[in-house]
């Protein structure tokens, strides 16, 4: 059951709705500038797409398992799913993959539709368990289908290699995709809809009570959740230029859409971005200094742990914690000149 999100004593105007959107915007133009500004910063231009990569990615996963409370270990799917739609078109009609982003975006929606009718009926851990097995189904597909009447599909384990394309197109696509899923969510969070999913996580059986249309809410939530994964999987295709069922159906990117949003806040706008920003970048760093490939995933398992039994909105909840000793501390004592 996720709580919700932690109050931090800012100024009303700093928590409107208009004010955190033009937030969002200003810091996706930041991003995005960074090629312009510094054009040869490769690596910069490298870890900023993976942090908005992954932060894409995690507030889609964060708006049916943090929002509605739906821990789904599937997710990879729905990445797979975007990658391979917009690299098999890309792969046998040229198709630029950049304008195949919706058509991803929809056709892993119809899928999340198809999956989640039958298992977002079941609660707690059997959907999450439901969920491993679409994922594994998912990636089963991916590995056996390569081909259908002569027509390419996947190429099976050997991997799809798609065509040379643009990184700096890709960064200025991906910089905008995260502006479309930060502002759809903090939407949803504010509106209508994000209230019947929190009341949904709360106590599902009493939001059916008092009218709530429980199974609806939670299909189109996968449904928007599985569009912005799919999307996250063309980008993907577009900027490394090669696609294999390991990598792109692996419960490792399923693990790490459930392991960001808690570690950086469950259930609220910004703990996808802090997630995905301590995963991305710090890990990265951890990656670089080490010879041991396994130190970054354990390290990031022992501070989840450490924030799941001492800080369950996580990074989000930290800054709500330290809110009141700082505004001690800034704050002038009486008498004080």
């Amino acid at each position: 059951m996720t709580a919700q999100p932690p109050r931090l004593g800012l100024p009303r105007w700093l928590t409107s709705i208009w004010t955190q959107a033009a937030l969002i915007v200003a810091i996706g133009i930041v991003i995005a500038l960074i090629p312009v500004v510094q054009p040869r910063a490769l690596n910069l231009q490298r870890l900023a797409f993976f942090v908005l990569w992954y932060a894409i990615m995690a507030t889609g996963w964060n708006i049916i398992g943090g929002y509605a409370g739906q821990i789904s270990f599937g997710h990879s799917a729905f990445l797979g799913m975007g990658a391979y739609v917009s690299g098999v078109l890309w792969y046998t009609t040229k198709i630029d993959p950049l304008l195949t982003l919706p058509v991803a975006g929809l056709a892993a929606a119809a899928y999340s539709f198809l999956v989640g009718v039958p298992t977002l009926r079941l609660r707690g851990p059997y959907f999450a368990i439901a969920t491993i097995g679409v994922g594994e189904a998912s990636r089963l597909f991916a590995v056996n289908f390569d081909d259908i009447f002569g027509v390419t599909l996947t190429k099976g384990v050997t991997g799809l290699s798609l065509p040379n394309y643009d990184a700096e197109t890709v960064h200025y696509a991906t910089a905008a995709v995260f502006v479309l899923a930060m502002l759809t969510t903090l939407w949803i969070r504010r509106g209508v809809f994000g209230t019947g999913l929190f009341a949904i996580n709360m106590d599902r059986d009493a939001a059916e009570t008092v009218g709530v249309p429980t199974a609806r809410l939670q299909v189109l939530a996968l449904a928007v959740s599985a569009f912005f994964c799919a999307m996250a999987g063309t980008l993907y295709a577009a900027r490394q230029q090669f696609l294999d069922p390991a990598s792109m159906f692996g419960f490792d990117k399923s693990i790490a859409l459930v392991l960001i949003p808690l570690v950086g806040g469950l259930g609220t706008v910004w703990g996808p971005v802090f997630g995905a920003l301590l995963y991305s970048a710090g890990l990265d760093q951890i990656q670089s200094a080490s010879r041991n490939p396994y130190l970054p995933s354990l390290i990031y398992g022992v501070l989840l742990v450490v924030i799941v039994l001492f800080e369950p909105l996580g990074i989000v909840g930290l800054l709500g914690r330290l809110r009141a000793p700082l505004g001690r501390l800034l704050r002038p004592s009486e008498g004080a000149p």
